[in-house]
């Protein structure tokens, strides 16, 4: 226990020294910043106080106005996508419109060849005439396809009065 004794008064002895020493050393005064501040802070409580006063008059809901503009680069990519797009609808058009002619072309090359191979004079007199004169062959075709419509057209009427004629004689 005597040895903890003189360890806390040499403890004690230390502490007292450099509590003399603080005392000696000369603080600056902050009075006068301390009544400065003190007055900031009245002034600063005055000021939020009136800020809330205003607040609470303010409604909640504030309508807002948008205004959209387009800059002269935003009409150009407009315009631009607009005539891509336009582009690209026709060509898909015309792509389809040839695809579907050229299955039609296909179609008519098989029939001829198959045509050529049951009747070879036939379809070696239709090559001849079309070399020959390819105008008189398209008018020649045109006017016996029409004449054929005519034709099938008759035939189809009189089938049918044939047929209504049969149906009152069966009743």
């Amino acid at each position: 226990m005597g040895t903890d004794n003189n360890i806390n008064n040499e403890i004690i002895d230390q502490l007292v020294i450099k509590v003399n020493e603080l005392d000696k050393r000369e603080y600056p005064d902050y009075s006068k910043v301390t009544v400065e501040l003190k007055q900031c802070t009245e002034v600063l409580k005055s000021e939020i106080t009136e800020v809330k006063e205003i607040l609470k008059t303010v409604p909640k809901n504030i309508p807002v106005k948008y205004q959209v503009t387009l800059s002269l680069k935003t009409k150009e990519i407009i315009a631009a996508s607009i005539i891509w797009f336009m582009v690209t609808a026709i060509q898909t058009g015309v792509n389809i419109y040839l695809w579907k002619s050229k299955s039609s072309l296909e179609a008519n090359d098989l029939k001829y060849r198959a045509i050529r191979q049951v009747f070879p004079k036939q379809a070696d007199w239709v090559d001849s005439v079309y070399r020959f004169n390819a105008e008189f062959m398209i008018k020649q075709t045109d006017s016996l396809e029409e004449a054929a419509k005519v034709n099938s057209r008759t035939l189809i009427k009189r089938g049918l009065v044939k047929r209504k004629i049969k149906s009152r004689r069966a009743n």
